[in-house]
């Protein structure tokens, strides 16, 4: 939706989108700018802060009935937990409880995509539970097609950044992009919205 409103507000800007989960070399594959999540990879990378997201733990409503809710992290154990390829750490989970104790689970799982959106359609089809950030899942919790697992706890913060390199400062409308999304995403993004909604439904804590 944003990407539209800005075109729609910018007629003659044409933008060229690459949707993709990898790193990306921004001077060899000439990349004006890149939208990341988490910390850099490459710290000789200029990034600016666009708004903050969180990891949840989420399943469907029909694999939670089948496999029971996790209590606790060492539950994660005995379910069918899905791997996200370019996570170092796929296959530990790290869950902090309420007062400030680091877990590190050990899991494993039938599936492992390095693409999040076949993550989260797999575990929209009961295949698994997933770890994904809220803006990629907070539809779905919001309309009870996935609950959050182990909702006490916190599973990881990050951030969304846009990354430019040094010595290749903007342009005027890429400058106009970057400063629309972070204006539309200060103070409490739309998906750590739709996430709270959720939680006060009731929604996170129970599989209907």
């Amino acid at each position: 939706p944003l990407i539209a409103r800005f075109l729609g507000e910018n007629p003659g800007v044409e933008i060229d989108l690459t949707l993709n989960d990898r790193a990306v070399d921004l001077v060899e594959e000439g990349y004006d700018i890149v939208i990341r999540v988490g910390v850099p990879a490459d710290s000789s990378l200029i990034a600016r802060r666009l708004a903050p997201a969180r990891l949840m733990i989420v399943g469907s409503p029909e694999y939670l009935r089948r496999n029971g809710m996790p209590k606790t992290p060492a539950d994660l154990k005995r379910h069918n937990c899905l791997g996200y390829a370019y996570w170092s750490l796929r296959d530990e989970w790290h869950v902090t409880a309420p007062r400030g104790k680091l877990e590190r689970v050990k899991v494993k799982g039938s599936l492992v995509a390095n693409n999040g959106d076949a993550l989260r359609v797999a575990a929209l089809e009961g295949v698994g539970l997933i770890q994904q950030p809220t803006f990629s899942i907070c539809d779905d919790l919001r309309a009870g097609r996935l609950v959050q697992v182990l909702g006490d706890h916190t599973i990881r913060e990050l951030t969304v950044h846009a990354l430019y390199a040094p010595g290749a400062a903007p342009n005027a409308k890429v400058r106009a992009l970057i400063d629309m999304l972070a204006k539309a995403w200060a103070g409490e993004p739309p998906w750590e919205r739709a996430a709270k909604t959720a939680a006060k439904a009731g929604r996170y804590t129970r599989a209907r």
